[in-house]
């Protein structure tokens, strides 16, 4: 047990959020105490275990390019936590292919419900962008592709300088013709494939066009 998600009540923490709890601080299962730290950077320890949730493993999104043919958006699993060789918090992941890789935690963000919610934009194995439709506790999503619920780490997510972005952006480069487009303005897509993107546009309408008018931010 290495995460705590804070379900509500007193002390400094968010609702939703998860925690890292400190290694080798307590076992759960005995309902000892448990050590977090809180939103202030204060160690903290848990005595009231029904405000946290506990769990093995979470999953977390790379904001940087950490190991060979990794990429910036990245859904990994973690499932353990430890202290480097310099001090520092380190944890294990896996990859979507199952392999093993051990990072800082400067290289990713882990998800909860305070950055993950439905409505947030998700890139599947196709290259297709389209929101979330629903979250459940255990992070599994539906989309309006997946119709069932599947495995959050089967997604990406669009990062922009170590920040989850809740919609994806693309900027117009080619406005001729469109009168409802404007070059250099940054637009909300709503859907895309290969030839296409949706866009809300000048107007705030939701409306087609060929994706070469836009690049992607």
């Amino acid at each position: 047990m290495v995460f705590a998600r804070f379900k509500g009540g007193e002390g400094n923490f968010t609702k939703g959020r998860t925690y890292i709890v400190e290694p080798n601080s307590s076992d759960v299962v005995d309902l000892r105490i448990v050590r977090v730290e809180d939103d202030n950077g204060k160690r903290v320890d848990i005595t009231e275990h029904s405000s946290f949730e506990f769990c093995e493993e979470v999953y977390a999104v790379l904001i940087r390019e950490v190991w060979p043919g990794s990429r910036v958006g990245e859904i990994v699993s973690l499932y353990d936590v430890s202290l480097g060789l310099n001090a520092s918090w380190i944890a294990s992941c896996r990859d979507k292919g199952g392999t093993t890789h051990t990072i800082g935690f400067w290289l990713f963000v882990i998800l909860d419900h305070t950055n993950l919610q439905v409505g947030t934009v998700v890139k599947d194995s196709l290259g297709h962008w389209c929101p979330i439709t629903r979250i459940d506790d255990s992070f599994w999503v539906k989309t309006e592709r997946y119709l069932d619920m599947v495995s959050l780490d089967k997604f990406e997510l669009s990062v922009t300088d170590g920040e989850i972005d809740l919609f994806r952006m693309a900027r117009c480069i080619n406005d001729i013709g469109a009168d409802e487009l404007t070059n250099g303005n940054q637009y909300r897509v709503i859907w895309e494939s290969c030839e296409e993107v949706e866009v809300w546009d000048d107007n705030g309408i939701e409306s087609r066009y060929d994706i070469s008018r836009f690049e992607f931010i």
